[in-house]
């Protein structure tokens, strides 16, 4: 592999999708594969963006799976007929970074059905779908590293013949992939894999995963080729150096992005754990691609309301971490030394809290905001922004929910102050009023997610007001209003929304 490559990879790829896509590149054979190793080089970042855009963009989650044992139930194998034919045409017109680019998005097409939980659905998976996919990301080079030196390397794949070519091998991909479906169930271990993501996976699955690794990457590979032959051209010669690149490099910015992601990966991950903890399985908290696919999959292949499926209860997981599987299915690896668990600082163990806020109608819930109090209290308005508001005669709560904005902003006279923040300091203050145990802090996070009213509040599941307060929370706005504070979980949030249920009139505030 070039030492470019190796830079792209280290500083860029970030997720499984990225590393899948770029390591087929090392597989590309023939008189012009190393050009067109070096074309996709030129082009990475239309590459990367490609191989995330089903789930970032295009979000059609149905053809991302092929359930084998349901009819080949999906739409990967169409999908990735589609994008085929996108990224000839494209090279044929020598679009030279279109066709990366829908090359890219054809790997994630392509590559889904050869992981094990895109080829069937159950209850079970749920619990510990995102998680086990963070774990497996996060020991993608341990598991390469396992498929070249302790499995005998890299699988022999051609492209087959026939009109539908293509589709056959995402079903074998899908085929192949299945049989380790209830294995990854039963032997991953969702505490584990929360604290340190590598944890999480055992020996019999990293032999399983590292294996299908070398079936994506090569099969992959074989495509790309069949892709510039149908094209008939020849590539571009590559422009990106080694020196160019390293000159626009800002490794302390990638750092940054990765590390951002992994925040927003943990937030969602942690959220399922809390859950799984307290209900036995993930329904709420599921992320946009697994609850669609879970609620077409109980529409068109169970046939069941999806609150059945809800009611269902999901079997244990991870009941077989650290034992072997009995057959000769795969090689058997040498035994391997694991690492002490640690539990990072921002990922705190969790405990199982209550379910759900006490009633706020009890005689000692409190309210943290009454009409009467003095502005000062209210969010966000502080001793020197009280003093304004006081000079024009807004001396209570009550006075600051009654004051027209505009006319308020106005004299005020202060830049920063138009008439849409006074609106937003009347909606935080108005919610702390009228919903036991709400803060300040919450009603601004509230507020800045645009829900300004209790009963757009109490009209949220907790999974879906966490995926819209938690991007807010994590970010520097968040992180200003939160200051000390701890940022929302699902407990938390799932409390909000039925203290909102119960919510007081603002007159008896």
């Amino acid at each position: 592999m070039s030492l470019l490559w190796k830079v792209v990879f280290a500083s860029h790829c970030s997720s499984t999708h990225h590393k899948l896509a770029m390591d087929a590149l090392r597989h590309l054979r023939g008189p012009e594969g190393a050009a067109w190793h070096d074309l996709f080089l030129s082009h990475y970042t239309a590459y990367l963006r490609g191989t995330k855009a089903p789930d970032d963009i295009l979000r059609d989650f149905k053809n991302h799976v092929l359930h084998v044992q349901e009819g080949w139930w999906g739409g990967a194998a169409k999908a990735a007929s589609d994008w085929y034919g996108r990224t000839v045409a494209a090279f044929r017109q020598g679009a030279w970074a279109q066709g990366v680019y829908s090359a890219g998005v054809l790997s994630h097409y392509y590559m889904d059905p050869i992981q094990p939980f895109h080829t069937g659905q159950t209850e079970e998976e749920g619990k510990i779908h995102r998680a086990a996919e963070w774990s497996i990301a996060k020991s993608y080079e341990e598991l390469r590293s396992v498929l070249e030196t302790e499995l005998g390397g890299y699988p022999r794949i051609e492209t087959p013949s026939g009109e539908n070519w293509l589709e056959a091998m995402v079903q074998d991909g899908a085929a192949e992939s299945h049989p380790h479906y209830q294995v990854v169930i039963d032997h991953y271990d969702l505490d584990r894999g929360v604290r340190n993501p590598p944890e999480g996976l055992d020996d019999e699955i990293r032999t399983r995963i590292a294996s299908l690794i070398g079936h994506a990457t090569v099969g992959f590979a074989r495509i790309l080729e069949r892709v510039f032959c149908d094209a008939a051209v020849a590539p571009p010669q590559s422009t990106l150096a080694l020196e160019t690149f390293l000159a626009t490099l800002s490794i302390p910015i990638a750092w940054v992005v990765r590390k951002l992601e992994d925040v927003q990966e943990r937030s969602v991950i942690k959220a399922i754990y809390e859950e799984v903890q307290l209900t036995g399985k993930a329904v709420l908290t599921l992320p946009d691609d697994d609850w669609e696919v879970r609620a077409m999959h109980a529409r068109e292949v169970l046939r069941v309301p999806r609150k059945v499926l809800d009611a269902q209860r999901a079997k244990p997981t991870g009941a077989r971490h650290g034992q072997p599987e009995a057959g000769p299915e795969l090689p058997k690896r040498r035994p391997r030394k694991t690492q002490a668990e640690s539990l990072p600082p921002d990922f705190p163990k969790v405990s199982v809290p209550r379910i759900a806020a006490e009633p706020a109608g009890r005689p000692d819930a409190r309210y943290y905001l009454e009409l009467a109090s003095p502005v000062v209290d209210a969010p966000t308005i502080g001793p020197k922004t009280a003093a304004r508001l006081e000079a024009i005669g807004v001396r209570t709560v009550e006075d600051l929910l009654g004051c027209n904005p505009e006319q308020a902003a106005g004299r005020l006279g202060q830049s920063w102050i138009d008439p849409d923040t006074v609106r937003d300091w009347q909606a935080q203050a108005g919610l702390v009023c009228r919903i036991a145990g709400l803060r300040g802090h919450d009603a601004q996070l509230l507020v800045a997610c645009g829900i300004r009213e209790p009963g757009q509040l109490a009209a949220q599941t907790p999974g879906q007001l966490l995926r819209v307060v938690e991007p807010i929370a994590v970010s520097p706005q968040g992180q200003r209003i939160l200051r000390d504070a701890r940022q929302p979980d699902l407990t938390e949030v799932t409390d909000w929304i039925s203290a909102a249920a119960q919510a007081r009139a603002l007159h008896a505030a």
